[in-house]
């Protein structure tokens, strides 16, 4: 990484600029080195680096010489590709980070992009179509936060006069139908290709997760300020919770795609990690009467079935990998005492020694207590650079919802998963911002270590022997795809494609 960076920071001032020096900078935003402070923190600038470099090549205008044969029929495509793409990030990416967008919502090539993936015979089969599912949605949620911050004189344009519940269900309504009808073009394509089914699972974690985005600003801001029935309305939002968490247990996580997920952005664990909170949250006292025994059952039992999916060793590489982190900050919800399944049992009393030893074999039971060092004040920090700090007893409270402006998520008083799930871009995430304090105590040393990722001296001499094996390496490290089973029970009725 310390050359990939020092290449990164030479091609600014030295070289010619091409497409590929664009895709590099998208590959840097996607795969950076874990930062403990927001100063030292590039992936956001890296994918402006990207936006600007593929603006300034011009591939944000449309194609409109006829090739001279397939190279360049190939180049063409290309060039589209990786503009569709930094769209597609600057929302999601923007949305994760808190940042508003830097393409405008009306680029022509991102609103003619419907067709694309079929404009031509060398479109690359069973991939553009993914690229332009995703822009669809993508844009959907655009319109949706362009109506939700329309108030010029408020600070971060939230017009609280608006309908947040009917904005907000509209959106959902129209997420349904859009991402139905684009899993049903994916459903004519190979899914005997390993990649293409696993691209169309994230599509159907993507389109969930974005109604659930949706959704959570009308849950914020006007459930239980009204006088109408809102069953409906909290079982729409719990619904679409439990499609973002299904797919991802019973189709994403399957054995041979674990891999896939192991070696993936970040984001996908955000996703998942955030529809679960959410889940967790309608645990609390205030929401008993909505939900019968046998939901609060199954709520806790599907958290549960992420966390055990985030920690198996198919998919975490060791304690301070990305999702095994949100499996134990997952862990941690599932233990606090106002996710119980019985929310007016008062739980067993036991010493803080016993709540430890039920936190190390109980694997996050139902009544699972939780350690009292975990809560720590509010104001206190840990020195680890974990995006995955634990709850506390009072973030199990929406009482104290607000809109939440454009802040620096790495300045003090915040936490760092607050860049993650929330920010001015995606002000409904901010509802779960509580969770995330204060931070795990987790040793310096796994900062340390992280951080020797950026030090140039542990890079000296990296050459590899002549006679390295890739092969005996990946074997001993145990990182082959043959991953096996762990016991959960697969259903046709979430599977994408072929069943392996």
């Amino acid at each position: 990484m310390h050359y990939a960076q020092q290449a990164a920071g030479l091609a600014l001032i030295s070289g010619n600029k091409n497409i590929e020096m664009c895709q590099a900078y998208i590959l840097l935003s996607l795969y950076p080195v874990p930062a403990k402070r927001w100063e030292d923190q590039r992936s956001w600038l890296y994918l402006g680096l990207a936006i600007r470099t593929a603006t300034d090549l011009n591939l944000h205008l449309p194609n409109t010489a006829k090739p001279l044969n397939e190279n360049h029929a190939r180049e063409m495509l290309n060039r589209t590709r990786v503009w569709l793409n930094c769209f597609n990030l600057d929302r999601s990416t923007g949305s994760q980070y808190g940042k508003p967008p830097i393409i405008s919502a009306a680029d022509y090539m991102a609103n003619h992009s419907e067709d694309w993936w079929k404009s031509s015979p060398y479109n690359m089969k069973n991939f553009d179509i993914h690229i332009c599912a995703y822009n669809a949605e993508l844009r959907v949620m655009g319109g949706f936060i362009a109506k939700i911050y329309s108030d010029p004189d408020h600070p971060t344009g939230l017009n609280k006069e608006v309908d947040f519940e009917k904005i907000s269900t509209e959106t959902d309504e129209q997420l349904k139908r859009l991402g139905d009808k684009w899993l049903a073009i994916l459903e004519t394509t190979d899914m005997t290709d390993p990649q293409n089914c696993f691209r169309t699972g994230l599509l159907r974690l993507a389109y969930p997760y974005a109604r659930l985005v949706a959704l959570s600003y009308g849950f914020q801001h006007a459930f239980g300020k009204g006088h109408t029935n809102e069953n409906p309305f909290l079982t729409r939002c719990m619904d679409a919770a439990f499609d973002v968490v299904n797919p991802v247990i019973y189709d994403l996580c399957r054995p041979s795609q674990r891999p896939y997920i192991r070696h993936g952005p970040e984001a996908q664990s955000v996703f998942i990690s955030f529809a679960s909170a959410f889940l967790v949250k309608l645990l609390q006292p205030k929401f008993s009467s909505y939900l019968p025994i046998e939901k609060r059952v199954e709520i806790r039992e599907t958290v549960q079935k992420v966390v055990d999916v985030l920690s198996s060793k198919e998919i975490a590489i060791d304690d301070r990998h990305g999702p095994k982190l949100y499996a134990k900050f997952l862990k941690g919800l599932l233990a606090a005492p106002m996710a119980r399944i019985d929310p007016t049992s008062p739980g067993p009393r036991t010493s803080g020694k016993a709540r430890m030893s039920s936190l190390g074999s109980s694997g996050g039971t139902p009544e699972a207590a939780v350690d009292s060092s975990h809560h720590q004040p509010t104001g206190s920090r840990a020195t680890s650079a974990s995006l995955s700090p634990a709850p506390r007893q009072e973030a199990l409270s929406f009482d104290t919802f607000a809109p939440v402006g454009a802040t620096d998520p790495y300045a003090s008083g915040t936490n760092s998963l607050d860049l993650h799930l929330g920010g001015a871009g995606e002000d409904a995430l901010n509802m779960m911002s509580d969770f995330f304090q204060p931070p795990l105590p987790f040793d310096d040393a796994i900062l340390q270590s992280m951080q020797s990722l950026s030090d140039p001296n542990v890079w000296h001499d990296t050459t590899l022997p002549s006679n390295f094996n890739w092969t005996s390496f990946q074997h001993t490290l145990d990182v082959g795809f043959g991953v096996q089973d762990q016991g959960i029970s697969y259903s046709d009725q979430y599977m994408t494609g072929v069943q392996r």
